[in-house]
């Protein structure tokens, strides 16, 4: 890549002048006085702030772990285009949901901005849900919270007041259940019922206070 020869060729100059010899000079970000309120910069080898819209930038290469040009908040780096880039629009490139505008997830099969599904819509992943809905474990569709004993992998599947449980343990049943009881196991996140806390550290369970 572009930046790893002008890396180098800078890395020469720095020896010959110094670690942090001017306060302007960098092979690193270490090399910035004011790191990380700025960075180093290998398309220029100058300490900079962070990058605005349309500003070169570049994820961080092997051989200089320490030397990526970030963004400023609420931009990212389009890996693909090499700039500083806002959320995307549909088809947009990405490699996380927060690149993507609003109402829209990252198919990460495609690398791009996708549109989220509706209620009762096939899905894979929960990311793929329009807000407030979930990928149904049972039938992958997108679905609002269920209620008492629904399907369910984590919390949020499930209506307020009512925790996952996905461990076949002690008298739990699996799906969306009540805060628990004496014997019940709480090991991933399970609420213990009033009166009752998660202990143990082998198998948590809920034991009377």
């Amino acid at each position: 890549m572009h930046y790893v020869k002008i890396g180098a060729a800078l890395f020469g100059v720095m020896s010959l002048i110094g670690a942090c010899g001017s306060e302007d000079l960098c092979t690193h970000n270490a090399d910035c006085p004011l790191y990380p309120e700025e960075h180093c910069s290998l398309d220029t080898g100058t300490c900079a702030g962070p990058g605005s819209v349309g500003d070169w930038c570049y994820e961080p290469d092997p051989v200089y772990l320490n030397s990526q040009y970030i963004c400023s908040t609420g931009l990212h780096c389009n890996v693909p285009q090499e700039v500083c880039a806002e959320e995307g629009t549909v088809g947009a490139w990405c490699s996380k949901d927060g690149h993507c505008s609003s109402h829209l997830y990252c198919d990460k099969s495609g690398t791009s901005c996708q549109p989220t599904y509706g209620l009762g819509e096939t899905c894979s992943e929960d990311n793929q849900c329009a807000d407030s809905l979930h990928c149904a474990v049972d039938d992958k569709t997108c679905r609002k919270p269920g209620g008492h004993g629904a399907a369910c992998k984590s919390n949020s599947h499930c209506e307020e007041g009512l925790y996952c449980y996905t461990t076949l343990v002690f008298a739990n049943d699996d799906g969306c259940l009540p805060p628990g009881l004496d014997g019940w196991g709480c090991a991933h996140g399970e609420a213990c019922a009033s009166g009752y806390e998660c202990t143990g550290s082998f198998v948590p369970t809920c034991t009377p206070k």
